[in-house]
């Protein structure tokens, strides 16, 4: 219930988003999309992911500051020999301070690795929200399309109701046959199921539709509808060189897989680098000292001060750092034939598209001749039909033929603009 009262301020107080039509709430593509994107579990996920990732290389950019601590100790001493200078209690505090000097490159790497990390998650965030849009867009068409068949379906139905009607017009001055009349009833009932079955269909994408923007009171399925203004007035071809060429560059998994090789290479750095000393500064401050009372005094307690380098070198591993290095390679070598796996695949996923939309703006055109043609056809049938020179059966087959191109040619409009989707989806926006 909340999420629907949200709904519908947000779409009130957004006036150039949406309007009122016929009762109806109209979402317009934006709307959608931007609702879709604001309520997406997923995309949230992704998010959280990229806040991780910049975490994490704040973590990397803090090894490069000095570490301060602090260390306090009591004790009781149960047992000691006589002449050792020792009481029954012994307290030990102080500040201890700590900063490498020199890595060989190692902390610089782990920030390079932890810099591409979070450029990938962003990336990801990327390719995540150019996945919904296209789905988005998908759903927003396929309600069009639900729509429009079932307009198609019951202006069939309505068409075979006007032949029964000129049948019976025939009837009444004795040119029709029992057969006709019981053939023009079956017209009618046959074009039923079609109908009901593009309603429920309807009524399906439209529930679809709603969780897709993040809702889940299927009440709205009857509040809501879609701006019937979405389709441009001509489509024109596209050239697919210029958009294989935005692809490469810009494509979000391309680029990520091209930072995971890098990644890849700083690793193998990093790793190599183990095999070189680590030199760090040190100094501490402490207060030790032992007495006979429970808190030995400050008189007790004596002052400990230090500084120095410290060097560190592992000499010997039993071959782990040279494993490691091994292991890191062979990752490097898969992320560089993922990469050229995935490039291959979107060049052929955006041909295919491409050449896809090409064909369709042709389909189109002749769609559109089929149902002048048609619609020219049926008129003269029925003309026909009425004078008594086409039998029933005919004019039903005429009126069939024209259902089928008109819902062929919403179809591929419909394709038309999904094709439209996914070459945005793997190219970018096509006009930039």
């Amino acid at each position: 219930m909340i999420k629907k009262s949200l709904l519908i301020i947000i779409l009130l107080i957004s006036p150039p988003f949406n309007s009122f039509c016929q009762g109806k709430i109209i979402i317009t593509l934006d709307d959608a999309i931007k609702m879709t994107l604001s309520s997406s579990e997923d995309l949230q996920m992704v998010s959280n992911g990229k806040k991780l990732s910049l975490s994490n290389l704040s973590k990397a950019k803090q090894e490069k500051k000095p570490s301060l601590s602090t260390s306090f100790s009591w004790a009781k001493n149960l047992q000691y020999s006589n002449g050792i200078g020792m009481n029954d209690y012994s307290m030990d505090f102080g500040l201890s301070l700590s900063q490498k000097i020199f890595t060989f490159g190692r902390m610089k790497k782990n920030i390079d690795m932890a810099s591409k990390q979070t450029d990938m998650s962003a990336l990801d965030e990327n390719a995540l929200k150019r996945e919904m849009i296209y789905l988005t867009k998908f759903a927003y068409y396929n309600i069009y399309l639900a729509k429009m068949v079932h307009k198609i379906h019951y202006e069939s139905l309505e068409r075979a109701r006007q032949n029964k009607t000129i049948l019976k017009e025939r009837s009444s001055s004795g040119r029709a046959s029992k057969y006709d009349n019981i053939k023009a009833e079956s017209d009618i009932a046959g074009r039923m199921p079609s109908v009901n079955d593009a309603k429920a269909n309807l009524n399906t994408i439209i529930h679809t539709f709603i969780i897709l923007l993040g809702f889940d009171d299927f009440d709205l399925a009857s509040k809501v509808d879609i701006s019937n203004d979405i389709f441009k007035d001509e489509y024109e071809p596209m050239d697919h060189r210029k958009l294989i060429e935005k692809l490469l560059l810009h494509h979000p998994a391309l680029k990520k897989l091209k930072l995971a090789v890098a990644a890849s290479k700083d690793r193998i750095d990093m790793l190599g680098k183990l095999y070189y000393p680590e030199i760090s500064a040190f100094s501490s401050y402490n207060k030790s000292g032992y007495g006979a009372s429970f808190i030995p005094g400050p008189s007790a307690l004596n002052d400990y001060a230090m500084l120095g380098i410290r060097f560190n070198l592992a000499l010997f591993d039993a071959g782990r750092r040279k494993e490691n290095i091994s292991q890191a390679e062979i990752l490097k070598n898969n992320a560089g034939l993922a990469l050229e796996k995935k490039r291959k695949e979107l060049i052929l996923n955006l041909e295919n598209a491409i050449s896809k939309y090409n064909e369709l703006i042709k389909t189109l055109k002749a769609n559109e001749k089929a149902i002048s043609l048609a619609e020219t056809s049926f008129n003269m049938s029925q003309d026909r039909f009425r004078s008594g020179y086409l039998s029933v059966t005919n004019l039903n087959d005429a009126e069939l033929y024209l259902t089928r191109q008109k819902i062929k040619k919403e179809i591929t409009l419909v394709n038309l603009e999904i094709n439209l989707a996914e070459i945005e989806k793997l190219a970018g926006v096509t006009n930039e």
